[in-house]
């Protein structure tokens, strides 16, 4: 679990994607999407680590513990007013399991809370890792589609997929050498031999870097090279990172 809780912290601190005002000693994290602490180890990561700084903005729950109008008061409590305060109160985004609208078919932000997020990532340069795409045909991926954000996502919503606990896999790094070693560190930890458990398909699109496959999984038909695991891009006039993972944070791999 140290491994798992530093490999997480390694893609949150990785400074190279971030603009040169980002100097600050604690790292601001906005994490959006089904992070409530029973749903998510979010706060139980963050919380043990002085020089993080995160709020949960709750979109989606599975243990429920807020109605719908509970969970869009906390909305508009904790998520910032405009694009401003985004910029100025957060370093960066955590986007986990269907952030934009949940299981619900009536979105749970505003299209202007969409706006300025967009607009904090591509011109204020604020980065984002993000899990939990799920299954094609589902509101929160029709809503991501629906949205302008779409577009600064690394992988092709389009393509058929499915996320599902029966698929189990482990995860391969990519021995390119012109990457960062944010995933060959933890080659000695033993991060390829990690059984995972609930993952789907990703489909990268052009120019995009992937970071490490899935091996030793029932997912079916793979790709040549497999089936992406991480994947990221840069967007925006800032080329802000923008990460993608195959799986989710409150399912075996992350947490388990």
């Amino acid at each position: 679990m140290r491994s798992i809780i530093l490999l997480f912290l390694a893609f949150v601190m990785l400074y190279a994607a971030v603009p040169p005002s980002f100097t600050a000693k604690v790292t601001r994290i906005l994490a959006m999407g089904q992070v409530g602490p029973k749903d998510c180890p979010i706060h139980t990561w963050f919380s043990a680590v002085p020089d993080i700084d995160y709020t949960l903005v709750i979109t989606k729950q599975d243990i429920a513990t807020l109605t719908q109008d509970e969970m869009r008061r906390w909305i508009r409590l904790y998520f910032p007013r405009n694009r401003q305060q985004l910029v100025d109160n957060y370093d960066q985004y955590v986007l986990v399991d269907s952030w934009l609208t949940g299981w619900e078919s009536t979105p749970v932000l505003t299209s202007q809370q969409l706006s300025d997020m967009k607009r904090s990532i591509g011109e204020d340069g604020m980065p984002v890792f993000e899990t939990g795409i799920w299954s094609s045909n589902t509101p929160m991926v029709d809503g991501l589609l629906a949205s302008d954000m779409e577009e600064y996502l690394p992988v092709d919503l389009t393509g058929p997929r499915q996320m599902d606990s029966k698929y189990t896999y482990k995860v391969r790094v990519s021995q390119d050498q012109s990457l960062p070693p944010v995933l060959k560190a933890f080659l000695p930890l033993g991060i390829e031999t990690f059984h995972g458990q609930w993952v789907g398909q990703l489909y990268p699109k052009q120019g995009t870097t992937i970071w490490a496959t899935l091996y030793d999984t029932n997912l079916p038909s793979p790709p040549p090279g497999g089936w992406p695991w991480l994947v990221s891009w840069r967007v925006g006039a800032t080329k802000a990172i923008f990460w993608v993972a195959a799986d989710d944070l409150e399912v075996k791999w992350w947490w388990g």
